[in-house]
């Protein structure tokens, strides 16, 4: 996430909108062009994550999406329009 541009998307195991919009970001010409991650919020052993990033603790709506910039948060929203993703990464220098 330290990258000049990295885009991850928060989730669940069982969330099928996080499903979906995973194979949309892949099928995408985003995909490569940019580092990208994905964390599963129901997997154990974020602690230290959310301690450097406490705001995670408060996402009620998956999928969560931020764009990070050297490690800070510059863009996040929610939910799974593909088209939310290409705009807001178009902002980015």
């Amino acid at each position: 996430m330290n990258s000049k541009i990295c885009f991850v998307t928060f989730a669940r195991s069982d969330c099928k909108q996080c499903e979906i919009f995973e194979s949309e970001v892949l099928e995408s010409d985003i995909w490569g062009s940019i580092a990208m991650g994905k964390v599963f919020l129901d997997i154990p052993g974020l602690a230290e994550f959310k301690m450097e990033y406490p705001w995670i603790s408060h996402i009620d709506i998956l999928p969560f999406n931020v764009i990070f910039s050297k490690g800070e948060p510059v863009e996040s929203w929610s939910g799974r329009d593909i088209e939310v993703l290409k705009k807001r990464l178009e902002r980015e220098p």
